[in-house]
């Protein structure tokens, strides 16, 4: 037996569900779908309009490669510019979204003030549109709060609703008020007028909160991997602040970066002052010198002794002069590079090449300064970026490097500054004849001329230098100033509408299903067949209709389809009783509420209107569902009369029908308190077989048969034992028990009928739902098609 029973569970089929199941589940439960709809598309109009609209603008910039126009000399120094190359855009970016740049855009529009006016479904942002502006006079930097105020028509605005404190007050524009936040002066703006009937909420925030709130809105990003163009984004409720805040950060960067690159003109201009006024002094002194020597020596033309002078002196001197000159600038150059030990400073840009001297040091000096330029605007920003490191290991080594070439060249001038000297005085040597006071007055003049070149250079360099500092420009050039569409970004309609469908498709969808996958109840007639091997006798179709005539609703003419599913039943019986005759046939079931008495009732009424004599009686004793169901009472006559000798004849008990001549009725009788021993009596069997004289067949309506043990007894008066299985009323879980009363064969000929089923399909059909109905050529093709459209919306 346990062998049978696992068995039987291995064939108890799954519930599959297929394509069209999905469709059924769905139409029959339409306005589940409908009502999801209505709720989703609500709350996303809802959502629509409380979010507040975000405007997108966007501004470009070209970064500036500043490596162009260093030459091919600075190969040496590859290594270097190709980590500022490297990194040049990724640390212009690192600027731009530095929190020194946001501070001063914060501070400039004051972001960390901010304007809102509540309205029925949102708050409204008023940047730029406030009727009045509030500036705080002593809050600090690190205090927040917030309050509100209301215009009156006298132009003046009660303020009050301060955060944790009590406080109101009437201001007029202009005046200086004390409040829970300070001193406030309120001052109106070009929208007063337009906005002076809201409510407006005034919040300061914190500068920390404001800067870090809108440093994390702006959006840096390259515009290509092949460019140095940057996309600076921005998404904000107000078009105009992103606007604003966007320039603004373009514009401090662009201040930045010019003021930077000034401070090479600054230490230059500093320098060249500095030695303009000693120079001035020494030419003084010098001309003064040559004054006193010629009123002394009464010498009032050097020219008429220049024929003394050879062509060798003045080439000499001409060399001389250039040569002090730049040793002077290289002395200097060297001073500022080695007064502050170690630390990374700039270097004053000469251009020493233009005296003669190696072209390579003022182009090592040109890009030490730009590098430096570069590491110093980055350490504002941040110290520990790796970038950094690497380019003060990178400038150390240069600045050494310059360091030891000044030195070289310095030296180098000393020696051709000694080699002339020494021409010099060779040459003077040689002029014996020359009178010594002109050799004198020559001496004067050369220091003379050498101070004034000196003199003129710089000036020249002045001038120069102040050009640069007028021309400079910034690492980037502005593109495209902060612009932007009209029409929002977010939030999207068109996608939220669309979600929301999904979303009221998707959730009742999902509930249904899982409604179903948690039904173990039997669904269809194919779980049946799958489970059980025990033959199939019919399919009973769920009767829609109202109920009476004491459940019989079959007719002799009938085509309607439970009419015609009956008719299958008998034809399917008759087959049955080829070999065996079937004359008493049994009804029973699993559970109570199968449908045995309404199967029974119009089986017995369709075997009847075939011209057979039937007898339909009521053995369920417990519950009398048929006698109930039929308006018999209680205290009349039934089997339970006769099986307990109140009664001595049957016929006293049978009752004629009214559907049919040759049905006739047996109730159950007075409920008895021993059901199983009056079933089990010899009476009960004198009965049946008596019974079996007078009729073709006898359709007994009995109890479920695992529920009590009165099938079980009655089983052995029966010929056919028909196992009623009502869709959506029997657990799967029960169909293995049904399948052991089958292959143990303790109810007599056992067959399945699947009662109350519902056909997805249009119509019933043998049993099997081949789709052919019945009543289908009594209506016109518009009317068939109409009614198998409504089938479809039905619940099964």
């Amino acid at each position: 037996m346990a062998e049978i029973k696992e068995s039987n569970e291995k064939r108890v089929a799954k519930p599959r569900f297929t394509l069209h199941d999905y469709i059924h589940l769905i139409l029959s439960n339409w306005y589940w779908f409908i009502l999801a709809l209505l709720i989703c598309g609500l709350a996303a109009e809802y959502y629509i309009r409380r979010t507040p609209p975000v405007y997108q603008r966007t501004a470009s910039l070209l970064i500036k490669d500043s490596r162009k126009g260093t030459g091919a000399e600075l190969a040496a120094f590859s290594d270097i510019a190709g980590v500022m190359g490297r990194h040049s855009v990724d640390n212009e970016i690192y600027i731009l979204q530095s929190r020194t740049l946001m501070e001063k855009v914060v501070e400039k529009y004051d972001l960390a003030t901010t304007y809102t006016c509540k309205g029925r479904i949102r708050t409204t942002d008023l940047y730029g549109r406030a009727p009045m502006t509030v500036e705080f006079l002593t809050i600090g930097n690190s205090e927040s709060g917030s309050f509100t105020y209301t215009m009156n028509e006298d132009g003046t605005a009660n303020i009050t609703n301060f955060s944790n404190e009590s406080f109101s007050a009437k201001v007029a524009p202009g005046d200086t008020i004390s409040t829970p936040l300070g001193k406030i002066v309120m001052t109106r703006t070009k929208s007063f007028d337009k906005y002076s009937h809201l409510e407006v909420k005034v919040a300061r925030h914190t500068h920390n909160d404001a800067i870090e709130h809108y440093r994390s809105k702006l959006k840096c990003e390259i515009a290509d991997k092949q460019s140095s163009v940057v996309n600076l984004t921005m998404n904000d409720e107000v078009p105009k602040r992103a606007e604003d805040v966007i320039n603004g950060v373009i514009d401090a960067y662009h201040a930045d970066a010019i003021k930077e690159k000034q401070k090479i003109s600054d230490i230059t201009e500093q320098f060249i002052n500095e030695r303009l006024a000693s120079l001035s002094e020494e030419l003084n002194i010098a001309d003064s010198d040559v004054a006193n020597f010629k009123q002394d020596n009464q010498l009032y033309s050097p020219e008429n002794e220049a024929t003394m002078i050879s062509n060798e002196i003045a080439r000499l001197n001409e060399e001389s002069i250039k040569l002090g000159v730049e040793l002077s600038v290289a002395e200097y150059i060297l001073e500022v590079a080695t007064a502050d030990g170690d630390k990374i400073v700039l270097m004053p840009a000469f251009d020493i090449a233009a005296q003669g001297s190696s072209t390579s040091l003022s182009k090592e000096i040109e890009t030490y300064n730009k590098g430096v330029l570069e590491y110093q605007r980055l350490t504002i920003h941040s110290v520990n970026n790796p970038v950094v490191t690497e380019m003060q290991t990178q400038l150390s080594s240069l600045r050494s490097s310059i360091i030891t070439s000044l030195k070289s060249y310095i030296q180098t001038l000393k020696v051709q500054i000694k080699d002339i000297s020494e021409k010099q005085d060779s040459v003077y040597a040689s002029m014996k004849d020359s009178p010594t006071k002109e050799k004198d007055l020559m001496a004067i003049m050369r220091d003379q001329s050498v101070k004034q070149q000196l003199y003129i250079y710089l000036k020249e360099k002045a001038e120069e230098n102040q050009i640069t500092r007028a021309t400079v420009e910034s690492n980037a050039r502005t593109i495209d100033r902060a612009h932007g569409s009209d029409k929002p970004i977010s939030p999207k309609k068109t996608l939220i509408y669309l979600i929301a469908i999904v979303i009221g498709l998707i959730v009742p969808f999902a509930i249904l299903y899982i409604r179903e996958l948690l039904n173990t109840k039997v669904r269809s007639h194919k779980e049946v067949e799958d489970a059980l091997s025990a033959p199939f006798i019919g399919m009973v179709p769920r009767y829609e209709g109202k109920i009476a005539n004491g459940g019989i609703v079959v007719r002799e003419d009938g085509r309607d389809i439970v009419s015609e599913s009956f008719r299958i039943l008998r034809t399917n019986l008759s087959f049955m009783s080829v070999d065996n005759p079937v004359k008493v046939i049994m009804l029973t079931s699993s559970v109570p509420h199968s449908g045995k008495t309404f199967v029974a009732s119009n089986l017995a009424a369709t075997l009847a209107t075939a011209g057979s004599r039937v007898l339909l009686v009521d053995l369920d004793l417990r519950r009398r569902t048929m006698s109930k169901l039929m308006g018999h009472r209680n205290d009349r006559r039934g089997v339970t009369s006769y099986l307990t000798g109140n009664i001595e004849s049957i016929n006293d008990a049978i009752m004629p029908s009214e559907i049919d001549p040759n049905l006739e009725i047996l109730f159950s009788g007075p409920q008895p308190p021993n059901p199983t021993e009056l079933l089990m009596s010899k009476r009960m069997k004198e009965l049946i077989e008596s019974l079996r004289e007078r009729y073709d067949y006898i359709i007994i309506d009995s109890v479920p048969a695992l529920a009590v043990a009165d099938a079980m007894v009655i089983d052995r008066y029966v010929d056919h034992t028909i196992y009623v299985v009502r869709e959506g009323n029997l657990d799967r879980s029960q169909l293995p028990d049904i399948e052991t009363l089958y292959q143990e064969k303790k109810l007599h000929n056992m067959s399945i009928l699947f009662n109350g089923a519902t056909f997805a399909k249009r119509s019933y059909g043998y049993g099997y739902g081949y789709g052919y109905g019945y009543n289908d050529e009594d209506m016109s093709p518009w009317k068939r098609r109409w009614r198998n459209f409504k089938s479809l919306f039905k619940k099964r």
